[in-house]
């Protein structure tokens, strides 16, 4: 039963995802603003780092192939970083009090390092576009994104962090979270 407990809610986190990032988002050629770091940071806070990155990197290969609806691929370099991102939530939250303090700084590391920093490579490799022009509207949105990420993680977990500890965690089998 664990087993399907937790297939059951790895699908919902995934179709999450990709509904927030895919389809209820904001889209511009070199940047996308979503709600789509909500369903991530709970995966990672509930399955630790490895299991919020493989749930952000099987979203982002099942939503390139969903909402694109093209020929072409998945980019690794972008799959790697939404595996990054996950494992980055995952180290900083996962079975540890989520402070505003430990939110923001899981925040800040995915925007800067991983947002602003690799993702920007990549897709200036794929766009075949120079680093520094996208840089410029990549770093706006991550930077306008900072507060709101933090307090949207911060508050979800505040609100449903103790039905999911109280609820979700011990019929997957795991411990619960400390305060």
């Amino acid at each position: 039963m664990k087993k399907t407990y937790t297939v059951v809610l790895i699908g919902l986190l995934v179709s999450m995802e990709i509904v927030f990032t895919r389809f209820l988002s904001i889209d511009a050629p070199f940047f996308r603003a979503s709600l789509g770091f909500l369903p991530i940071s709970v995966a990672a806070m509930i399955f630790g780092p490895l299991g919020g990155g493989a749930v952000n990197a099987l979203s982002d290969i099942l939503g390139v192939m969903i909402a694109n609806r093209s020929i072409a691929p998945p980019h690794p370099g972008i799959t790697l970083c939404a595996f990054l991102i996950g494992l980055t939530y995952g180290f900083f939250l996962y079975k540890k009090p989520k402070t505003i303090l430990r939110v923001l700084l899981s925040v800040l590391t995915v925007n800067i390092l991983i947002e602003i920093g690799l993702k920007t490579y990549w897709l200036s490799q794929l766009y075949g576009e120079a680093y520094l022009i996208i840089l410029a509207p990549r770093a706006a949105v991550a930077l306008i994104m900072i507060p709101v990420q933090t307090g949207a993680i911060y508050n979800v977990w505040r609100y449903v962090g103790s039905f999911i500890e109280s609820n979700v965690l011990p019929k997957l089998g795991l411990v619960t979270v400390p305060k």
